[in-house]
């Protein structure tokens, strides 16, 4: 199992991929934040720059499937994805995950 950091400066990207994630049962228990400042050092000086968080629980054989999903649909526009692995879960909800998302 792993946890999806799924990052954009646009909202409606992140409002798109949740949309996608959850009506083809990609991921669960997803969370967006709205309120993430992302640091970057620009000329000496630290720069803040808003960006949108959605966070997400699937199964780590689901990744490529998500990748290739999102690129298919945002293309140039690609929000930046990765994963985290779960090495631990309570039993209760790994079964959710694993009876809640696609087959794999």
């Amino acid at each position: 199992m792993i946890h999806l950091q799924i990052y954009s400066k646009e909202e409606k990207i992140i409002e798109k991929v949740a949309e996608i994630l959850i009506s083809k049962n990609l991921a669960i228990d997803l969370t967006v934040d709205r309120d993430v400042e992302r640091l970057t050092v620009e000329n000496g000086k630290i720069v803040y720059n808003k960006v949108y968080l959605l966070s997400a629980k699937t199964k780590s054989l689901l990744f490529q499937k998500i990748e290739n999903t999102l690129r298919s649909v945002f293309m140039d526009n690609m929000p930046e994805l990765y994963s985290l692995a779960v090495v631990q879960m309570d039993w209760k909800q790994a079964n959710v995950l694993t009876e809640s998302l696609e087959k794999v």
